[in-house]
């Protein structure tokens, strides 16, 4: 496994050679960031990253719904968690990891590479007509409960297929915002529609829990 944790320039060279094989192959490869949601709305992600936090979200949970067991993995870790995120991984048969880092976030300024960013915001429950372009990324059964309104159901275990097929949501820059129950699908979820290539993503903080503790109103479907 030590010889998957490169140094700056190898994990850049592989990280360009992902980007131009993408290009044909969306499958082909792609980073996987295992650093802690709240780290990644402070310091970005690389472009081709799912965020899918080794911390809050076991990786066998979460990593088959999103990511082909075909795709080669560029891994972001946090300082001393390569070993665990390694581990987790070929545990769940994703084995074809060509490169662990755990600084390559602050080192990709020196690359000249212009990272995404989620926004993470408190939803108006009382002025929710203002938001035209509202997910909920929660899996079929959780809508029986109620959804904001409006809200396109977009469970995250569809969610690739259905960014590949959807005509609902807005030009690539226009403003998205991602709800889930408590914000951490919701998080894995905004990762992937930047993958996708758009730009303007709200992650929802706290989810549809919290948005009921402060009162919102939901419709039933």
């Amino acid at each position: 496994m030590k010889a998957l944790i490169l140094n700056k320039f190898k994990f850049n060279q592989l990280y360009q050679d992902y980007l131009l094989k993408i290009k044909t192959d969306i499958n082909y490869g792609l980073v996987l960031d295992t650093r802690s949601f709240q780290k990644v709305l402070i310091e970005g992600l690389l472009p081709n990253s799912i965020n899918i936090s080794l911390i809050e979200t076991p990786l066998k949970d979460w990593v088959p719904l999103v990511i082909n067991p075909n795709s080669r993995l560029l891994v972001v870790s946090e300082d001393k968690l390569e070993e665990e995120c390694y581990t987790s991984l070929n545990a769940i048969g994703y084995s074809k990891i060509d490169g662990l880092s755990t600084t390559f976030i602050t080192d990709s300024k020196e690359f000249d590479i212009k990272l995404n960013y989620i926004k993470n915001i408190e939803l108006d429950v009382e002025n929710t007509n203002q938001y035209t372009n509202i997910i909920d990324c929660r899996e079929n059964k959780e809508h029986l409960s109620g959804v904001v309104e409006k809200s396109h159901l977009m469970p995250l275990s569809k969610l690739n297929s259905s960014l590949e097929t959807q005509s609902l949501l807005p030009s690539k820059d226009g403003e998205i915002f991602v709800y889930c129950r408590t914000g951490k699908r919701s998080m894995i979820a905004s990762s992937l529609l930047l993958r996708h290539g758009f730009t303007n993503i709200n992650n929802i903080n706290g989810g549809i829990t919290r948005l009921i503790s402060k009162g919102i109103k939901l419709i039933r479907i």
